[in-house]
């Protein structure tokens, strides 16, 4: 092994020796102790990307076996329908109901899927039940400007064609020299 201060042809110990064999020795560790933490430093960072990459790979796993239990229990109830659950499950979801954490696990997914399909459903007759209540009263405001609007139409036919009636109506001549007195 050749030291850093020599030429790299000049074996270790035909230098290095004297004054600068201490301070030699002491760049050569500190540059192995450089070397080493940056190869502990990417071993570290290969090691995290791989736990990275299975945790990923985990939940996907747990995700398909879960699709494959709901599956398996809807084939062989649609296949077999009347036998007992225990018999409905496939060779290959029995292993995963035989494990009570994934049971669980897929029986609490369960549980709060049905708890938010439940409390959309109630919002969704909330909204409609507000929306059927805002047409009823649609529906009688149009009804209500319905009749006001003939009310309206008829008092004011009356009012414009009044001095017309007035006289076809009656039976002594009068004369109308304005709308709110009569001259006789």
């Amino acid at each position: 092994m050749h030291c850093p201060s020599c030429h790299p042809q000049n074996p270790r110990g035909a230098c290095c020796t004297g004054v600068n064999a201490a301070k030699d020795d002491t760049q050569a560790v500190a540059k192995q102790i450089k070397l080493l933490e940056n190869k502990l430093e990417a071993a570290l960072i290969k090691l995290n990307e791989a736990v990275g990459r299975n945790k990923v790979l985990r939940d996907n796993i747990d995700h398909l076996r879960r699709e494959r239990v709901t599956f398996d229990q809807v084939r062989a109830r649609d296949a077999i329908f009347g036998m007992p659950a225990c018999q409905l499950l496939s060779h290959r979801s029995a292993p995963l109901l035989a494990n009570p954490q994934v049971y669980r696990k897929i029986e609490r997914d369960l549980h709060d899927r049905k708890r938010e399909m439940s409390n959309v459903i109630d919002i969704t007759n909330l909204a409609r039940e507000a929306r059927d209540q805002a047409r009823n009263e649609i529906a009688a405001l149009r009804a209500q400007n319905d009749r006001e609007q003939t009310a309206f139409d008829a008092e004011y036919r009356e009012v414009l064609f009044w001095p017309t009636r007035l006289l076809q109506t009656s039976d002594s001549p009068k004369r109308l020299c304005s709308p709110l007195r009569w001259v006789t």
